[in-house]
């Protein structure tokens, strides 16, 4: 689909859109691992980046944490293995791309480029309300602050 970039500052909009609603969230990037957990790893060894990755996601989701993600931390061929590594927690998968009619027929939700990240990462929480993944948020806004930025 669409560029890294492109994709990844949607990642982080739909990251701080979802704290910001009080919701804990994190982007999980591949190379939050690379420096991290994957650094022992001297050869490229897929089956174990995907492996590791899923087991991150899942311990990550078992604390109560929405985890985001972009395409280049795992390729499509492995989604299905994360998919069951991170079982029963549900998993949706957006497609970001300059024509609709490039889409992956797996994706859940398909968007074209948006001129407007946080407008596509409002569009994203609404589907995963919709699909009753998100509950409504009930009550007062909180605000938070995380790291560097605040919300």
């Amino acid at each position: 689909g669409e560029s890294e970039t492109a994709r990844s500052l949607l990642a982080r909009s739909l990251e701080r859109r979802l704290v910001a609603d009080g919701r804990h969230a994190y982007l999980l990037e591949s190379k939050n691992l690379k420096t991290g957990l994957d650094a022992d790893l001297l050869e490229t060894n897929d089956q174990e980046l995907v492996r590791r990755f899923g087991e991150v996601a899942r311990l990550l989701m078992d604390t109560g944490l929405i985890v985001i993600s972009i395409a280049d931390a795992v390729e499509m061929t492995d989604f299905k293995a994360v998919q069951t590594l991170v079982h029963p927690a549900p998993v949706i998968s957006v497609y970001l791309g300059e024509r609709a009619g490039d889409a992956s027929p797996d994706a859940d939700l398909t968007l074209s480029s948006p001129e407007d990240m946080e407008t596509a990462s409002q569009n994203i929480v609404e589907e995963l309300k919709g699909r009753g993944v998100l509950a409504q948020a009930i009550g007062r806004r909180q605000r938070f602050q995380y790291t560097n930025y605040s919300i």
